[in-house]
């Protein structure tokens, strides 16, 4: 009789053999980079209401092979107001003042609206706190990304998946004096580079998962392949707007009368004053939710 180790490290074999058997190495190629379209790093702005963060994720489709295949990719920042730039640049958060914070990954993606359409996937979101009335005027947005099992192209069976993983920040400031509106074309065409990465191959790990198999090179960054025109800009506005419960609405507002309480669409209207009510009522309420 075989050694009961024998035996077990044989029946690992079997299982390997069987899953690729049915389920064969998937050879398509992902070569996917994330880049900060705005803010933009040491530039000083006018504070208005809405304050957007958007990044733009090019061939992040890319990971989807199919309904039941989705690598795992996600990023999230935050960003915190602090009063002065010696306690920003001790680069403690717990220091600073939450403004604002999201997350975004493909397995969320999937559940919820499926797989993202070609090209460019826009990610645009607002600063939960109001940035015109607040005391602080120092900003951190810091920004992390994860690309989670990845394997390497002959893994054994001590197959041990590692997460792929970045994070940096910019900082930037605002005042109320400034010349220059949060704009989304005026940092140029270029947007900051934030991470990249190249995916050559896939696997199965011994549940049956994809695991992506790196390039053994990561390519250069490539900010500058996107850029952001009125196209983008278009995009975005249209859906901080949104967000500012203003669909028709102008932003930035040069006159400051876009507000929680007040949309500066169509004076007079119902959306004028009631939708925004509405809106700043359920950020309010979800305010309140995430605390408790």
């Amino acid at each position: 009789m075989a050694p009961r180790n024998q035996m077990g490290r044989f029946q690992q074999l079997l299982l390997i053999l069987f899953v690729h058997l049915v389920a064969p190495s998937i050879a398509i190629p992902a070569n996917v980079e994330l880049d900060l379209i705005f803010p933009r790093a040491n530039r000083t702005y006018k504070p208005v209401w809405p304050f957007p963060v958007v990044f733009g994720i090019r061939n992040v489709s890319q990971l989807w092979y199919n309904d039941q295949d989705v690598l795992e990719f996600l990023f999230s920042w935050n960003l915190y107001g602090y009063n002065d730039t010696a306690t920003r640049n001790i680069g403690q958060s717990l220091r600073g003042t939450q403004f604002g914070s999201a997350w975004w990954d493909t397995f969320k993606q999937q559940r919820e609206i499926g797989r993202p359409s070609d090209g460019l996937f826009l990610h645009v979101y607002v600063a939960r706190r109001d940035m015109v009335n607040a005391t602080e005027r120092h900003f951190r947005l810091t920004y992390a990304t994860e690309l989670r099992r990845t394997c390497t192209r002959n893994y054994d069976l001590n197959y041990n998946p590692k997460t792929v993983f970045s994070e940096d920040f910019i900082d930037f400031s605002t005042d109320p004096d400034a010349a220059e509106f949060p704009d989304i074309l005026s940092g140029g065409p270029c947007p900051t580079y934030a991470t990249n990465f190249e995916v050559a191959d896939s696997r199965r790990d011994l549940t049956g998962m994809v695991c992506p198999v790196m390039a053994p090179e990561v390519p250069s960054p490539n900010p500058c392949g996107l850029k952001v025109d009125e196209t983008i800009a278009a995009r975005a506005k249209e859906e901080i707007l949104e967000m500012a419960g203003c669909p028709n609405g102008t932003w930035p507002d040069p006159e400051g009368k876009l507000s929680r309480f007040f949309c500066n669409a169509n004076q007079g209207t119902a959306q004028t004053a009631v939708y925004p009510v509405m809106m700043a009522f359920l950020s309010a309420i979800a305010m309140l939710w995430a605390i408790v």
